[in-house]
């Protein structure tokens, strides 16, 4: 930032010379102080965004771990069904066996969904920087 101040001062005697370097100086020091002001305020915002920065990556680092977790157990979905797929076609000429896979999924229906509801926490509010 430049900032250039002219002063036209017309003296015809030293007393009033005098009083003009007095008066300039006093407007000079006004001006640096003010300018001070203006420096610790950019620098103050300065610090607070660099913060705001920091509680942002500290935000999208949990919500990548979350996407993370979530893209595994996704995965291992897609295994579990298209496993059970294969074993379907396998037993689908044999109605006993057929039945004891569908007894079999049944219980493990009922065991998985206690544990997901056991082991869900709480629905939380997303972070305050992904709020609208």
């Amino acid at each position: 930032m430049r900032l250039d101040v002219f002063h036209h001062l017309d003296f015809f005697n030293t007393a009033e010379l005098e009083q003009g370097m007095s008066d300039l100086k006093v407007s000079n020091a006004v001006l640096v102080q003010k300018m001070n002001d203006l420096l610790a305020g950019q620098v103050a915002a300065s610090a607070a965004i660099a913060q705001q920065g920091v509680s942002i990556m500290a935000d999208l680092s949990v919500l990548t771990a979350q996407v993370t977790k979530n893209t595994e157990v996704e995965a291992g979905a897609v295994i579990l069904i298209k496993g059970l797929a294969d074993q379907i076609a396998a037993l689908k000429t044999d109605p006993v066996a057929l039945q004891a896979l569908a007894d079999q999924l049944n219980g493990s229906a009922v065991q998985l969904s206690e544990a997901i509801t056991a082991n869900t926490p709480p629905t939380e509010p997303p972070p305050a920087a992904f709020r609208k």
